[in-house]
């Protein structure tokens, strides 16, 4: 996915991540589950929220990116700054599970569950691009990543790869939400390598030799005629003294200047 922050946490700082920040609250009331903890299903509730989120900035516990999946799971980039210590910023830790939302006395409430843990409560509103999380007292706002979107090459297609972006503010190294979102961009193809030999005896530039291409199927060591190759560049010549050597010599004996073929005796 994108430049992760590399952390240098212990076990127990990351058996500290499991117990610190992710125990469900007092206001997590149990007649919530309602929503069906058990089903795969989403509710109507949920439905809405479906896609991918990005903060510019999260505060301990809070994300940096969220991915509410339509079949129910969920994928996430949380600030473990209060429980690792990390060499770069900001300091993010992967967290994937399972989620479902539900309506009750007119509010959404999201439910995220990570593996292994219990169910994590938040109020949730969504106003156009924007979703605001709410949970024990603090609040976050977080911003759709719309299509063609993105903030690195995972969230393009394999042919395409998530164009550089320009900060016109501070941010902190390798920090790849605080800029935003920027495009997906088809990769640049491999440039037309040019034909020569076949019968034609099509010719090379200066600097470059042809070479048998090995994906047809005429094959000069095995009796193949008026075989076609590319055009490559030419093996730069190894310096030898006040001398360059020719392709596929060494250099013997860089003091005379003695350029040989690999594995032939250096005379002086």
């Amino acid at each position: 996915m994108f430049s992760r922050s590399l952390f240098a946490a212990s076990l127990l700082a990351l058996s500290t991540l499991a117990a610190a920040g992710c125990a469900a609250n007092t206001d997590d009331t149990a007649d919530e589950d309602t929503v069906a903890e058990s089903s795969d299903d989403l509710t109507a509730a949920a439905q809405s929220l479906v896609g991918k989120y990005y903060a510019h900035h999260a505060e301990a516990r809070q994300f940096a990116r969220l991915t509410l999946e339509a079949n129910g799971k969920y994928t996430a980039e949380v600030d473990i700054s209060d429980v690792a210590m990390c060499i770069t910023s900001p300091c993010l830790g992967p967290e994937s599970g399972t989620w479902n939302a539900s309506k009750s006395n007119g509010k959404l409430r999201l439910r995220l569950r990570a593996q292994g843990q219990s169910s994590r409560w938040y109020d949730a509103s969504k106003s156009g691009t924007e979703l605001t999380l709410a949970r024990s007292g603090k609040s976050q706002t977080l911003y759709s990543l719309g299509k063609n979107s993105c903030l690195d090459d995972s969230d393009c297609s394999s042919s395409d790869s998530c164009s550089p972006r320009m900060c016109l503010m501070y941010c902190a190294l390798n920090d790849p939400f605080c800029c935003g979102p920027s495009t997906c961009q088809p990769k640049s193809p491999p440039p037309l390598k040019k034909i020569c030999g076949g019968i034609a005896g099509i010719a090379c530039d200066p600097g470059e030799e042809c070479v048998d291409d090995p994906t047809d199927s005429c094959d000069p060591t095995k009796g193949g005629a008026d075989c076609s190759g590319t055009c490559e560049p030419k093996p730069a010549g190894v310096t030898c003294g006040t001398k360059t050597c020719a392709s596929g010599d060494v250099c013997c004996n860089p003091l005379y200047s003695i350029c040989t073929k690999p594995g032939q005796f250096c005379i002086q």
